[in-house]
This record gives structure tokens, C-alpha cells and sequence, in this order.
């Protein structure tokens, strides 16, 4: 009888794997098959949380409700709201009619330091005594105390002695010194025992002030913009600012005024009658342009301006027409080959008055 291999609990019930062939590739292990951890990249929040500080004050935001138990919470609480009232002490301008109150404001300043030292210890057994709590400020070096040590003792002394009786036997003027002392600790003192609630406030500020010179920097470009748009938009006058001159002289025009001789119009010249009657510009040296902008009287007898002729010289004795125009027009753009030349001259050819609004010289 054949040998039989006896069931044990590790055996019985499982089949042998197959062994793989010979031939089959090597297969990896499962832990080598699986993708690696996508790597996590870091949020890019760019310019927009530079300006508006939105991820930040989120983050503070979300350590000042989770990052404090409710006592101390309650604690700074009490402390800010004892320096805001010193405050209106300190700083009223309408003084207490029963006299100064100097005093009442350092006992308030002191009460303030008190809270604010206890959330900073942050203990819930008991209430600590004043000495404690400046031992501890001292040790821990939290409070900002004045470099001088006489001061340092004197407030020392106040804080962890002193009560209201205290300030009321002081002089106003060691009042009003040691308030003044008291307070700047008491603002210290918050500070440091409510640094996310300053975080908030601070970020709250950043983004006023970063948002305010951003509008203010957008409204200049605007402005920049706006006046660019229409400068480049704007035909240069080659005539603008330039010396002209017209064959006679009818009555003096004023354009700021609107008014020639004792008529309201917009014309800048007007001649007698003459033979070909002209107005002549000096551009002061040899200039290159190719266009001519007339805008001729709109409020009458606009017709004495035609046949109207476009001429250049460059030393006003020779004359070369360049454009001309025979029918009736309010506004005419003379457009010719580029010419050089110092002088342009518009001449209507034939016995009238000549008149116009404007005269334009472009490139």
C-alpha cells in the first residue's frame, strides 16, 4: 500500500498552486505593480490671494475658532473689553464733572493686564494671583516693559500691590504718567494673548490697503489708457501753434470768444474782398506732409470759398498747387502725393470774402 501524507489543518482542505512554467517571465510583486502616490502639489494662489488675502484670513479665521478653549476665549474677552473702557477714559474730551478720572482709568488698565496674562497662562484651576502672573510675563519674556528699570519696579509694584485706592492717593500728574504707562502695557498685553484676533485684524487691513492702491493704480492706468486712446486717435496738426497770415484783414477774430468784429461766429480770419484771397501758414521749416483739413464757415456764406485751392512753397515766392476744390463742402481733407516744404497756403481763386473755421496740416 502506497504511503499517504496525513491531512493536517494547514493542508487539509488546499490545493497545491500550480507551479508556473519554465519559460514564463518573472512576475513582479503585487506591491511593485501598484502606480506610485500622486504627488500633491502645493495650491498656487498667485495674485489674487496677494490682493484680497481670502486663503489667509480663512486660516485665521478657522484657528480662532478651533485654536482657543472657550475660558480663554472668555478671558481675552474681558481684557479687551477693560481697555477699551479705560480708553474712553483716557482719551474723553469731555472731562467727568465730578473731576479728573485718571485713576479710574490705570485700575481699569490693570484689570485688563490681569485677563490678559491669565489667557496666556491659560489655567483652569483657580484664579493665579497678580505675582504670578508677572513672574511669569517676566520669565517668559511676553509683556514689553520700559527699558528703564525705576519704571519697570514702579509698574511692578502697581500691578501686583497696587488697587484702586492706590491711584486715587497719587497726584494727577503721577496718574496721568503711570495710565499712560499702564495703558501702553495693558495694548501689550492683548497683543500677545490674542495673536490670531490681531492676525485677522491685520490681514483685514492688508487687503483695504492692497485692494485701495490697486483700484487707485487700475483708475490711473485707466486714465493713462483713456488719454493714449485718444491722443494716437487725435490727427496731428503739423499747424498747430504755427504763424499764419491772411491777404487782408475784414474785422479781428476771436475763436475763445466766438466772435469776429461784432458777429458771434467760429471763423479765426476773415479778409476783405479781394482778388484771390488767401491765408497762408509758416510751419517754420521744411516739413513733410501729404493732407490738408478744411473746416469751412458753417454759419453762412459758405460758398465764398469756392473754388478753393491748396498750395506749397518753400520759401513763400514760388507757389506749387498740390489739391483743389470746386463744389460746395463743410468739412474737405485735400489728400496729395508727400511734399516737403515750410509753407502751405489755401487760396480761393476768384474776387470774394474768404473765411473759415479751421485749417489743419497733417503728416
Amino acid at each position: 500500500m502506497e504511503n499517504q501524507i496525513p491531512q493536517t489543518a494547514e493542508t487539509a482542505g488546499a490545493t497545491a498552486p500550480a507551479a508556473p512554467p519554465e519559460d514564463a517571465p518573472e512576475q513582479a510583486p503585487a506591491a511593485a505593480l501598484a502606480p506610485p502616490p500622486a504627488e500633491v502639489k502645493p495650491k498656487r494662489r498667485g495674485f489674487w490671494e496677494w490682493l484680497t488675502r481670502r486663503h489667509a484670513l480663512r486660516d485665521a479665521r478657522s484657528g480662532l475658532r478651533e485654536g482657543r478653549a472657550p475660558h480663554v476665549r472668555e478671558l481675552v474677552r474681558r481684557g479687551r473689553a477693560a481697555s477699551e473702557l479705560a480708553d474712553r477714559v483716557f482719551d474723553s474730551y469731555e472731562p467727568l464733572r465730578s473731576g479728573r478720572g485718571k485713576n479710574f482709568a490705570a485700575e481699569l488698565y490693570r484689570e485688563s493686564i490681569y485677563w490678559s496674562l491669565s489667557a496666556l497662562a491659560a489655567s483652569e484651576a483657580g484664579s493665579p494671583s497678580f505675582a504670578e502672573l508677572w513672574r511669569c510675563a517676566l520669565s517668559d519674556d511676553k509683556l514689553k516693559l520700559p527699558s528703564q528699570s525705576e519704571t519697570r519696579d514702579e509698574l511692578e509694584r502697581l500691578f501686583v500691590d497696587g488697587d484702586f485706592r492706590t491711584f486715587a492717593e497719587m497726584s494727577e500728574g503721577d496718574q496721568q504718567r503711570l495710565a499712560d504707562e499702564l495703558r501702553s502695557l495693558a495694548h501689550s498685553a492683548l497683543y500677545v494673548s490674542e495673536p490670531t484676533e490681531h492676525t485677522v485684524r491685520e490681514l483685514k487691513f492688508q487687503r483695504l490697503l492692497r485692494l485701495g492702491s490697486f483700484l487707485v493704480l487700475l483708475g490711473v492706468l485707466t486714465g493713462v489708457s483713456i488719454y493714449s486712446v485718444r491722443a494716437l486717435s487725435t490727427p496731428v496738426n503739423l499747424a498747430a501753434g504755427k504763424p499764419w497770415k491772411a491777404s487782408s484783414i475784414w474785422a479781428e477774430c476771436n475763436t475763445m470768444l466766438h466772435t469776429c468784429g461784432t458777429m458771434k461766429t467760429d471763423i479765426f480770419f476773415h479778409t476783405k474782398e479781394d482778388t484771390s484771397p488767401w491765408v497762408e501758414f509758416d510751419l517754420g521749416a521744411p516739413t513733410t506732409f501729404s493732407k490738408v483739413f478744411v473746416k469751412n464757415r458753417t454759419d453762412g456764406a459758405a460758398d465764398r470759398a469756392i473754388p478753393l485751392i491748396v498750395e506749397v512753397s518753400p520759401d513763400a515766392k514760388k507757389w506749387k498747387q498740390v489739391a483743389r476744390r470746386d463744389a460746395a463742402f463743410n468739412d474737405w481733407t485735400a489728400e496729395f502725393a508727400p511734399q516737403q516744404a515750410r509753407y502751405v497756403r489755401l487760396r480761393v481763386d476768384r474776387r470774394t470774402y474768404f473765411h473759415l473755421e479751421a485749417v489743419e496740416i497733417r503728416p
